[in-house]
């Protein structure tokens, strides 16, 4: 294992694509744990989604302060020379926020120019294990079958405790994670988990999976991304796994915390992306029966466990049937009008 991580011909090369928006410290925090990373065949795609927080330059400086540390490994940005040790960065520095799923597109596009034999989306608001790419990358080589998979995700401020270790699409149009909120001694004696959901959070593909099957989709500005990926996944019938030896941390939540304070505006925005994305992938007649039966769901949450009133609730529905029924996707424009709505007036907010 030695001989080979100082061998970096001898490994597979991998991409990591890293969003930052407005999140400078998380984003430092997830590349100093991968400089502890003991894979080396690795480089940085970091994809700057017009930050207005300085975020580019002040990653730089504090890249360059790192660098001037002997002791640890250095990163090296795309126009200077790089030894076989330094992580070499390459920035993408987006003119406007374009959101999770075309920002992390445009670093897909990158990473398959560079000739990337593997490609990992990663949230920046992750640390790693030192061993977790290592993992991965044994995992592929000893089940060649499996194109897509996904680390066991634990919590940042909890490490003891399991976000998900992927997770399974059910029937009633939702997903199912594995072990949420189990400690971690209660995984199962196993090397891996057969899963048909996998989070955007740390989704790690052969690039043959992009190049076929296509990007994330680009109808939704913020969130179902991952969602209409695993669908997409399992009807093109490309296997899937969590692999438990591989660990990371995330901080749950701080993205879309960012965007918004209204907790119904942030619940409309799940419901109407996965509204529209289901319709992609059932026929007429039962998305139509579904949306009925699964606002039951959506109402029961919103009465008791948000104490919602039902005047606002009723707004909530003709709006999300309403629009369900006419968008193709959720713009900018329109998740940043919802995001922030509270339904309580009876003309709600139209399509923009």
């Amino acid at each position: 294992m030695n001989n080979e991580r100082n061998n970096p011909i001898t490994q597979e090369h991998i991409a990591i694509v890293i969003l930052n928006w407005n999140g400078y410290e998380d984003t430092l925090e997830c590349l100093q744990s991968l400089a502890l990373c003991t894979y080396n065949n690795f480089e940085i795609i970091l994809v700057d989604n017009a930050s207005q927080d300085n975020s580019v330059a002040i990653i730089k400086e504090r890249l360059h302060q790192h660098n001037a540390d002997a002791s640890l490994r250095k990163f090296c940005f795309e126009e200077e020379n790089r030894d076989e040790s330094s992580i070499k960065v390459t920035f993408i520095e987006n003119a406007e926020n374009l959101g999770f799923a075309i920002g992390n597109n445009i670093g897909i596009a990158k990473a398959l120019e560079l000739d990337a034999g593997y490609i990992l989306l990663l949230n920046n608001d992750t640390t790693v294990a030192p061993d977790f790419l290592m993992q991965l990358i044994s995992f592929f080589r000893a089940h060649p079958d499996y194109s897509v998979a996904t680390p066991q995700i634990r919590y940042f401020d909890k490490p003891d405790m399991i976000w998900n270790c992927g997770g399974r699409l059910t029937a009633s149009g939702s997903r199912k994670y594995f072990f949420d909120d189990k400690a971690f001694s209660q995984l199962p004696d196993k090397s891996f988990l057969n899963i048909s959901f996998i989070t955007g959070c740390a989704l790690m593909a052969k690039a043959g999976v992009f190049k076929t099957h296509g990007l994330l989709s680009d109808a939704f500005f913020f969130g179902e991304e991952d969602y209409e990926f695993s669908l997409r996944m399992k009807k093109n019938r490309v296997k899937v796994a969590c692999v438990l030896p591989s660990v990371i941390y995330h901080k749950v939540n701080s993205s879309i915390s960012k965007a918004s304070d209204s907790a119904i505006g942030k619940m409309y925005i799940h419901y109407l992306n996965r509204y529209i994305n289901l319709r992609s992938y059932m026929p007429a007649w039962k998305w139509k029966l579904w949306r009925r039966v699964y606002f039951l769901y959506i109402f029961a949450l919103l009465k008791h466990r948000h104490k919602i009133k039902c005047t606002t609730i009723r707004n909530f529905k003709k709006s999300l049937f309403r629009n369900s029924s006419a968008m193709s996707g959720v713009n900018k424009q329109t998740f940043e009008n919802y995001i922030h709505a509270d339904f309580n007036e009876s003309e709600t907010i139209t399509n923009v």
